[in-house]
């Protein structure tokens, strides 16, 4: 049958010890760029929004690329060429409409903020006892909920400086509890 060997596969939880020195790498990072955006949220904010914007110019062009010079694939032109022109024209706008890109970026960055909350309290509960450093988890979880309580009730006036300094708290959190859970996990004897 085909399938994956489980006799000689490493378990689960070595690889994740495995993956200790990344973790809290990741971690780290997320907590100096934390604190880049906290203290400068006007340029965050900018930076995500034209980031994100020259993005989606980009992924179109790569589309509109695929259908072109992929002739093979009939099923899927007519998708794929709205698919394009809606990214290029959705990245335009971000690149030149820049207030409205900003008021929409905070309300995707509420709604993601909110799921992420979700997810992470949800794994909190499922690691805990299992997993060291699983309250950070909650914590982060938790933090980002009302971070994402302060978008929605804030908003459009605070859209400008709003989405870089809760994104930097929102790594700040992310990042302690990366940074804690890595240095609860035991070192691999394997690496």
């Amino acid at each position: 049958m085909g399938g994956m060997n489980t006799e000689n596969s490493p378990r689960p939880s070595s690889l994740v010890r495995q993956s200790r020195g990344w973790i809290i790498a990741e971690g780290i990072l997320f907590i100096i760029v934390g604190f880049v955006a906290i203290t400068f949220p006007q340029l965050m904010t900018l930076v995500l929004e034209q980031f994100l914007g020259v993005l989606c110019v980009i992924i179109g062009v790569f589309t509109l690329g695929g259908l072109i010079f992929n002739r093979g694939a009939n099923d899927h032109r007519l998708s794929s060429l709205l698919s394009g022109i809606l990214e290029i024209a959705a990245g335009v706008v971000l690149i030149r409409y820049v207030p409205s890109g900003v008021v929409a970026l905070t309300v995707i960055l509420a709604a993601l903020l909110t799921a992420e909350g979700i997810f992470s309290i949800a794994a909190a509960f499922k690691g805990k006892g299992k997993v060291g450093g699983w309250f950070w988890l909650l914590l982060s979880g938790g933090a980002a909920l009302v971070l994402a309580f302060m978008i929605y009730r804030n908003l459009p006036n605070s859209a400008a400086w709003m989405i870089g300094l809760l994104y930097g708290i929102n790594l700040l959190f992310s990042g302690f509890s990366f940074l804690f859970i890595g240095l609860g996990m035991k070192p691999s004897a394997e690496a």
